[in-house]
Protein backbone atom coordinates (compact mmCIF):
# COMPACT_ATOMS: atom_id res chain seq x y z
CA UNK A 1 0.00 0.00 0.00
CA UNK A 2 1.28 3.37 -0.42
CA UNK A 3 1.99 6.01 1.92
CA UNK A 4 -1.44 7.36 2.14
CA UNK A 5 -2.74 4.36 2.27
CA UNK A 6 -0.70 3.32 5.30
CA UNK A 7 -1.37 6.62 7.28
CA UNK A 8 -5.37 5.95 7.21
CA UNK A 9 -4.96 2.43 8.25
CA UNK A 10 -2.92 3.18 10.88
CA UNK A 11 -5.16 6.28 11.83
CA UNK A 12 -8.16 4.09 11.66
CA UNK A 13 -6.79 1.74 14.08
CA UNK A 14 -5.85 4.33 16.71
CA UNK A 15 -9.36 5.71 16.48
CA UNK A 16 -11.01 2.57 16.95
CA UNK A 17 -8.23 1.46 19.57
CA UNK A 18 -9.35 5.04 21.56
CA UNK A 19 -12.94 4.54 21.64
CA UNK A 20 -13.51 0.84 21.62
CA UNK A 21 -16.44 -0.89 24.76
CA UNK A 22 -14.26 -3.98 23.63
CA UNK A 23 -10.57 -4.40 25.86
CA UNK A 24 -9.95 -7.05 23.39
CA UNK A 25 -10.70 -4.99 20.21
CA UNK A 26 -8.65 -1.98 21.60
CA UNK A 27 -6.04 -3.71 22.48
CA UNK A 28 -5.78 -5.67 19.37
CA UNK A 29 -6.15 -2.11 17.03
CA UNK A 30 -3.53 -0.33 19.12
CA UNK A 31 -0.91 -3.56 18.66
CA UNK A 32 -1.49 -3.59 15.35
CA UNK A 33 -1.07 0.36 14.48
CA UNK A 34 2.19 -0.27 16.28
CA UNK A 35 2.96 -3.11 14.36
CA UNK A 36 2.80 -1.17 10.77
CA UNK A 37 4.49 1.94 12.24
CA UNK A 38 7.41 -0.44 12.74
CA UNK A 39 7.37 -2.22 9.56
CA UNK A 40 7.38 0.64 7.68
CA UNK A 41 9.68 2.66 9.88
CA UNK A 42 7.01 5.54 10.77
CA UNK A 43 6.86 7.82 13.45
CA UNK A 44 3.92 7.23 15.76
CA UNK A 45 3.75 10.68 16.42
CA UNK A 46 2.92 11.59 12.71
CA UNK A 47 -0.63 10.18 13.05
CA UNK A 48 -3.68 11.93 14.19
CA UNK A 49 -4.51 10.02 17.01
CA UNK A 50 -1.58 10.88 18.63
CA UNK A 51 -1.89 14.28 18.40
CA UNK A 52 -4.13 14.32 20.93
CA UNK A 53 -3.33 16.15 24.56
CA UNK A 54 -1.62 14.44 27.08
CA UNK A 55 -3.82 13.36 29.93
CA UNK A 56 -3.93 11.79 32.87
CA UNK A 57 -6.30 9.38 33.78
CA UNK A 58 -7.57 6.47 36.64
CA UNK A 59 -7.31 3.15 36.78
CA UNK A 60 -9.67 0.89 38.45
CA UNK A 61 -8.42 -0.91 41.68
CA UNK A 62 -10.76 -2.27 44.22
CA UNK A 63 -8.74 -3.02 47.78
CA UNK A 64 -5.46 -1.56 46.08
CA UNK A 65 -3.44 -4.69 46.39
CA UNK A 66 0.41 -4.23 46.48
CA UNK A 67 1.37 -5.82 43.26
CA UNK A 68 -0.94 -2.88 41.10
CA UNK A 69 1.84 -0.70 40.80
CA UNK A 70 4.34 -3.46 39.58
CA UNK A 71 1.64 -4.36 37.38
CA UNK A 72 0.97 -0.88 35.91
CA UNK A 73 4.60 -0.16 35.46
CA UNK A 74 4.98 -2.24 33.24
CA UNK A 75 2.26 -1.93 30.85
CA UNK A 76 2.76 1.59 30.95
CA UNK A 77 6.04 1.61 28.66
CA UNK A 78 4.48 -0.40 26.57
CA UNK A 79 1.86 1.81 25.85
CA UNK A 80 3.98 4.93 25.80
CA UNK A 81 2.61 6.13 29.01
CA UNK A 82 3.93 6.54 32.56
CA UNK A 83 2.20 5.96 35.96
CA UNK A 84 1.42 8.58 38.70
CA UNK A 85 0.11 8.22 41.97
CA UNK A 86 -2.95 10.12 43.87
CA UNK A 87 -2.63 8.85 47.38
CA UNK A 88 -3.69 4.78 46.80
CA UNK A 89 -4.64 5.58 43.20
CA UNK A 90 -3.20 4.53 40.00
CA UNK A 91 -3.13 6.48 37.27
CA UNK A 92 -2.05 6.64 33.57
CA UNK A 93 -0.59 9.55 32.27
CA UNK A 94 0.14 9.61 27.99
CA UNK A 95 -1.55 10.69 25.22
CA UNK A 96 -5.37 10.20 25.10
CA UNK A 97 -5.44 7.04 22.69
CA UNK A 98 -1.96 5.64 24.62
CA UNK A 99 -3.74 6.82 27.81
CA UNK A 100 -7.14 5.15 26.93
CA UNK A 101 -5.78 1.63 26.29
CA UNK A 102 -3.09 1.30 28.63
CA UNK A 103 -5.96 1.86 31.08
CA UNK A 104 -8.15 -0.95 29.54
CA UNK A 105 -5.81 -3.23 29.24
CA UNK A 106 -4.54 -2.63 33.05
CA UNK A 107 -8.53 -2.97 34.60
CA UNK A 108 -9.03 -6.01 32.49
CA UNK A 109 -5.40 -7.89 33.75
CA UNK A 110 -6.11 -6.40 37.37
CA UNK A 111 -9.16 -7.65 37.54
CA UNK A 112 -7.98 -11.51 36.25
CA UNK A 113 -5.04 -11.61 38.33
CA UNK A 114 -6.72 -10.38 41.57
CA UNK A 115 -9.87 -12.76 41.15
CA UNK A 116 -7.16 -15.72 40.26
CA UNK A 117 -4.84 -15.32 42.89
CA UNK A 118 -7.65 -14.96 45.59
CA UNK A 119 -9.16 -18.21 44.16
CA UNK A 120 -6.24 -19.66 44.97
CA UNK A 121 -6.27 -19.09 48.35
CA UNK A 122 -9.40 -20.07 49.11
CA UNK A 123 -8.45 -23.49 47.41
CA UNK A 124 -5.94 -23.91 50.00
CA UNK A 125 -7.46 -22.78 53.04
CA UNK A 126 -10.19 -25.39 51.79
CA UNK A 127 -7.55 -28.06 51.58
CA UNK A 128 -6.62 -27.20 54.95
CA UNK A 129 -2.86 -26.29 53.64
CA UNK A 130 -1.41 -22.78 54.41
CA UNK A 131 -2.39 -19.40 52.80
CA UNK A 132 0.55 -18.19 53.90
CA UNK A 133 1.88 -16.28 50.70
CA UNK A 134 -0.46 -17.87 48.33
CA UNK A 135 -2.28 -14.61 46.53
CA UNK A 136 0.82 -12.41 46.45
CA UNK A 137 3.17 -15.35 45.44
CA UNK A 138 0.83 -15.70 42.90
CA UNK A 139 0.87 -12.13 41.81
CA UNK A 140 4.35 -11.43 41.27
CA UNK A 141 4.35 -14.12 39.09
CA UNK A 142 1.47 -12.90 36.97
CA UNK A 143 3.60 -9.96 36.70
CA UNK A 144 6.79 -11.48 35.88
CA UNK A 145 4.38 -13.46 33.03
CA UNK A 146 3.84 -10.08 31.73
CA UNK A 147 6.44 -8.44 31.62
CA UNK A 148 8.26 -11.65 30.33
CA UNK A 149 5.86 -11.02 26.90
CA UNK A 150 5.97 -6.80 26.90
CA UNK A 151 9.57 -6.60 27.22
CA UNK A 152 10.35 -8.80 23.82
CA UNK A 153 7.48 -6.86 22.04
CA UNK A 154 8.91 -3.61 23.71
CA UNK A 155 12.27 -4.42 21.68
CA UNK A 156 10.80 -5.51 18.63
CA UNK A 157 8.37 -2.48 18.16
CA UNK A 158 10.88 -0.33 19.84
CA UNK A 159 8.83 1.88 21.45
CA UNK A 160 10.09 4.40 24.07
CA UNK A 161 7.65 7.14 25.79
CA UNK A 162 7.81 10.66 24.25
CA UNK A 163 9.29 13.43 25.49
CA UNK A 164 6.43 15.30 25.86
CA UNK A 165 5.04 12.63 28.52
CA UNK A 166 8.00 12.79 30.18
CA UNK A 167 8.33 15.66 30.92
CA UNK A 168 4.53 16.45 32.01
CA UNK A 169 5.42 13.22 34.40
CA UNK A 170 8.53 15.75 35.85
CA UNK A 171 6.33 18.25 36.27
CA UNK A 172 3.87 17.01 38.34
CA UNK A 173 5.53 14.78 40.32
CA UNK A 174 9.19 12.76 40.56
CA UNK A 175 7.54 9.47 38.69
CA UNK A 176 9.32 7.03 41.20
CA UNK A 177 7.57 4.98 42.73
CA UNK A 178 7.82 1.03 44.87
CA UNK A 179 5.53 -1.48 43.38
CA UNK A 180 5.22 -4.74 45.00
CA UNK A 181 3.96 -6.93 47.23
CA UNK A 182 4.87 -7.94 50.96
CA UNK A 183 5.43 -11.45 50.52
CA UNK A 184 5.16 -13.67 53.83
CA UNK A 185 6.04 -16.67 52.64
CA UNK A 186 6.98 -17.55 49.21
CA UNK A 187 4.19 -20.51 47.30
CA UNK A 188 6.21 -21.67 44.12
CA UNK A 189 3.33 -23.39 42.65
CA UNK A 190 1.28 -20.24 42.86
CA UNK A 191 4.21 -17.77 41.25
CA UNK A 192 4.49 -20.37 38.51
CA UNK A 193 0.86 -20.65 37.89
CA UNK A 194 0.87 -16.94 37.96
CA UNK A 195 4.02 -16.27 35.52
CA UNK A 196 1.94 -18.96 32.97
CA UNK A 197 -1.34 -17.24 33.05
CA UNK A 198 0.46 -13.58 32.64
CA UNK A 199 2.03 -15.18 29.98
CA UNK A 200 -1.03 -16.32 27.97
CA UNK A 201 -3.21 -13.28 29.34
CA UNK A 202 -0.94 -11.32 27.30
CA UNK A 203 -0.39 -13.47 24.29
CA UNK A 204 -4.13 -13.91 24.01
CA UNK A 205 -4.45 -10.20 23.14
CA UNK A 206 -1.50 -10.09 20.77
CA UNK A 207 -2.71 -10.09 17.12
CA UNK A 208 -1.18 -12.25 14.40
CA UNK A 209 1.53 -10.28 11.97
Amino acid sequence: MNREQLMNKVNKLLALAGNNPSQEEANAAYLKAQELIAEYNLNMDEFSGQRDEIVMMPATHPSNNGYRTTLAMILAKNFRCRVIMSGNQVNFIGYKTDAEVCVQVFNHAYAVSRRAGARLERQARKEGRSTRGVANSYWMGFCAGIREVLDEQCRALMIVVPEEVNEEVNSRSSGKYKGGVRLRGADMSAYNSGKTDGRNHMKSRQIEA
